[in-house]
């Protein structure tokens, strides 16, 4: 019907359909690598009250004498149970994974280069209540997470679980959220 640079995730049983697309950059060298590039691919699809998105990405940059590889994704799906002409009620489930070296040499190489590197994966699920579709949304999630350093000695910061930026080394762990979107 009409064209959308960004499809909604969650159009409300209005879309049928699937959409794949392909990526990729390249970037030539800086005070840290000698170049980096990316290839990957995303997903959205529509049937009924389903919907379904996600997206795996290799990223692959190169030092001076090696080429360091991390890849990351996530998948997502989600159910509409329509209680009313105005209230949605949709359980969601979201998986994610990164994946880096798990040994001393290659994490040395991904510090080298400004990569991360071990791995962590994390799954949410919960459940979106939208109140006016789009418009006003509460939303109640329990995530799990975990996280792998690979050889590396406690303390290491080249992984989003044990790092965070402007706190140093830390280690996540699971959580329930909260959350109220209101679209003007």
């Amino acid at each position: 019907d009409n064209y959308r640079r960004n499809a909604p995730l969650n159009d409300f049983e209005q879309r049928r359909g699937l959409t794949l697309a392909f990526a990729g950059s390249y970037q030539g060298a800086t005070d840290i690598f000698e170049q980096a590039y990316s290839f990957g691919t995303d997903i959205i699809a529509n049937y009924g009250n389903w919907h379904l998105y996600g997206e795996w990405y290799g990223l692959w940059r190169t030092g001076s004498d090696f080429t360091y590889l991390s890849q990351t994704g996530f998948i997502s799906v989600g159910r509409n149970f329509t209680l009313s002409e105005k209230y949605v009620l949709e359980p969601a489930l979201l998986v994610k994974h990164f994946l880096g070296a798990h040994d001393l040499i290659g994490q040395a190489q991904a510090a080298a280069v400004g990569a991360f590197a071990g791995s962590d994966a994390s799954i949410d699920f919960g459940i979106n209540w939208y109140l006016n579709r789009h418009k006003l949304k509460i939303a109640l999630h329990h995530t799990w997470e975990t996280g792998d350093m690979g050889e590396a000695a406690p303390g290491a910061t080249f992984n989003q679980f044990y790092y965070q930026k402007g706190l140093g080394a830390i280690q996540r762990g699971h959580w329930w959220g909260l959350g109220v979107n209101f679209v003007l």
